[in-house]
């Protein structure tokens, strides 16, 4: 996000600016360009598409205690901070 962030940027001011303001390396600016999204990333990504099917088959009741019960019985523990985003 930050490296497409940069990306955009780079036009209106310099890539060392904006690489300090931001606090990563310019070298890892061309890296980040060509890399796929990180394990974190798709983990949530997952998680993500999980809430939307709890959600769905709750009758899109709210709650992440609800939400949270149903995911544990159904065979993993996610932190309830996850759920609130």
């Amino acid at each position: 996000m930050i490296f497409a962030f940069i990306a955009c940027e780079k036009a209106f001011h310099a890539v060392a600016m904006l690489c300090r303001v931001l606090g990563v390396s310019p070298v890892a600016t061309m890296h980040g360009t060509h890399r796929g999204p990180s394990a974190r990333a798709q983990a949530n990504a997952a998680l993500l598409a999980r809430i939307e099917a709890l959600h769905a088959q709750s009758r899109r009741t709210y709650g992440h205690h609800a939400s949270t019960q149903t995911s544990v019985l159904q065979g993993s523990a996610v932190a309830a901070s996850a759920w609130r985003g």
